[in-house]
């Protein structure tokens, strides 16, 4: 997959794992689980991939392939992706957690 973003990428953080899925026949299988975010240099946050736990900051659980922009976050410096959650922190110290 191929992605253009709004100018140069300063930061990329993954997040994921793996866990048992407990559904009938599939005891033991892994299923990955992940999303990956993008800092930009205009300091936007970018999110996309797995949405489970709303780790992508929607509004629904849905899954995308497509960029989701934070627009919400503005000026962020920092960003992190774990399992099922995101932060960033922004320029004025503030930290924002979703997931």
């Amino acid at each position: 997959m191929e992605l253009s973003v709004d100018g140069q990428v300063l930061d990329v953080a993954a997040g994921g794992g793996t866990n048992s899925s407990g559904s009938s026949g599939d005891e033991g299988k892994q299923q990955l689980r992940f999303h990956s975010m993008i800092l930009t240099k205009y300091r936007k946050c970018i999110c996309l991939g797995h949405n489970e736990e709303n780790t992508l900051g929607k509004d629904d659980n849905n899954n995308s392939s497509e960029i989701e922009k934070l627009e919400s976050i503005k000026n962020v410096i920092s960003i992190n992706a774990a399992r099922y959650n995101s932060s960033a922190i922004t320029s004025d110290g503030k930290v924002y957690t979703w997931g």
